[in-house]
């Protein structure tokens, strides 16, 4: 045997036991479970409905495997509807209905809901999780007439006690701040339109709210009023 027909036979016997090997592997990473999959977004923000306010049905940010023999399962099951409103407990792409939620009062509402997945042929079983927050909104008045006489001689803000973190901030027209406080202080604390107990001058001052990192900063002008 010629040294050359030694290295062709040696060469072809390598390839073939790469092949087997790559074969016998594949067949042994085969996954039966590979089918059963789902992910969703992280959270949903909203707003809570003011008494008598209508909120259309948002459709919930999740995807997953399209496999027929997969029983899909929402827990809590309250507010997950189908596209005409009814039962969406076991649907993969549901809607939500905060109005199911019941009279929330332009409360904060937040919970965590989550999905399952099973395929009883193989025993597969998958699961997720979304956050859905309700936010109640920050309603800033935009006046008040600090007299003495007990009606308005204090800045008064919707639903601030629902945001202890928030912080807030007047400035007048020079950008130089006059109040800076907290939603967890600012029923006690209020802004009183003074400033270091010395009354600010009648005018337009502007404020910035930021409530949390998931709601929008609220920014707008306040007039004082002697």
């Amino acid at each position: 045997m010629s040294i050359s027909t030694f290295y062709l036979k040696f060469s072809c016997f390598i390839f073939f036991i790469g092949i087997s090997y790559t074969i016998s592997a594949q067949s042994v990473s085969t996954n039966p479970c590979k089918d059963v999959w789902v992910a969703t977004d992280s959270k949903i923000l909203m707003f809570s409905p003011e008494p008598g306010e209508v909120i259309k049905p948002i459709l919930v940010p999740v995807n997953g495997s399209l496999n027929p023999d997969i029983e899909w399962t929402w827990t809590p099951s309250l507010g997950m509807v189908d596209a005409q409103g009814n039962d969406g407990t076991h649907l993969l792409h549901p809607f939500f209905d905060v109005q199911k939620l019941g009279d929330l009062g332009g409360n904060a509402f937040t919970t965590t809901f989550y999905i399952t997945g099973r395929n009883a042929k193989t025993g597969c079983n998958t699961f997720s999780s979304i956050d859905v927050i309700i936010l109640a909104r920050v309603k800033p008045y935009d006046a008040i007439t600090p007299n003495g006489d007990d009606l308005n001689d204090y800045w008064a803000i919707d639903n601030i006690s629902s945001y202890p973190e928030a912080t807030i901030t007047v400035i007048d027209r020079w950008g130089v701040p006059v109040f800076e406080g907290s939603g967890e202080t600012y029923e006690e604390k209020p802004f009183r339109g003074k400033l270091d107990g010395k009354l600010l001058p009648t005018g337009v001052y502007m404020y910035r709210i930021k409530p949390n990192a998931d709601y929008p900063d609220v920014v707008g002008s306040l007039t004082i009023i002697r």
